[in-house]
């Protein structure tokens, strides 16, 4: 296989991660306060994680080679 195209997103890590977020407070009776109150924090933390440089994100397009 080779590398046909790399888009690196990264920066849109924490957008994505506050759009979930908002989501899921929209949602939030749907759950249990404690499993509302555990996936709020996660998202929270990708967010950072994103914005600190620990996490990246993109699309990868391979081809196979005939």
């Amino acid at each position: 296989m080779y590398e046909v195209q790399v888009i690196e997103l990264t920066e849109n890590i924490s957008l994505n991660y506050l759009q979930l977020l908002q989501k899921n407070q929209a949602e939030e009776q749907l759950w249990s306060q404690e499993f509302f109150n555990k996936k709020k924090q996660r998202l929270l933390d990708c967010c950072e994680m994103g914005k600190s440089g620990l996490i990246q994100w993109g699309i990868l397009h391979y081809r196979k080679e005939s």
